[in-house]
């Protein structure tokens, strides 16, 4: 299994991506972790939200804000695209006061910023496929 790191340009938040040999594998590490099965899953986002608690101390929100799984006979731009909407979606609702993706009923400017956090992630996705050899 490869793994590496996934954050937008200049974003602080970011989701490890792991890249299985086998779909079996995968299916299976990602319900160990969340106590679900994923019988027909080519890949899965796993978001979450981790807080570091200190005594003394306001609680602080972590950088680390999800896990995203592929195999890596599978990654197919349509599954990767996928996948990283589901992970912008999350690091978008993340930065809202309310916690939701509100887009109203036209372009305007959250889904100008949602478009962002998709885009930074697919470009630095494919670039991270190109330099471990996954896409030619």
């Amino acid at each position: 299994m490869k793994k590496f790191r996934l954050r937008g340009y200049r974003e602080a938040e970011w989701f490890w991506v792991y890249i299985y040999d086998s779909l079996k594998d995968m299916r299976e590490d990602a319900s160990q972790h969340v106590n679900e099965k994923f019988p027909d899953a080519l890949a899965i986002t796993s978001p979450f939200t981790r807080i570091k608690i200190e005594a003394g101390k306001p609680e602080k929100q972590l950088d680390n804000i999800g896990i995203i799984r592929f195999v890596k006979d599978k990654l197919h731009t349509h599954i990767i695209a996928h996948e990283l909407v589901h992970a912008a979606m999350w690091h978008y609702r993340l930065t809202q006061k309310n916690r939701k993706a509100n887009f109203g009923d036209g372009n305007c400017e959250a889904e100008e910023n949602f478009g962002m956090i998709y885009a930074k992630y697919f470009s630095k996705m494919s670039r991270q496929l190109y330099k471990h050899k996954y896409w030619k």
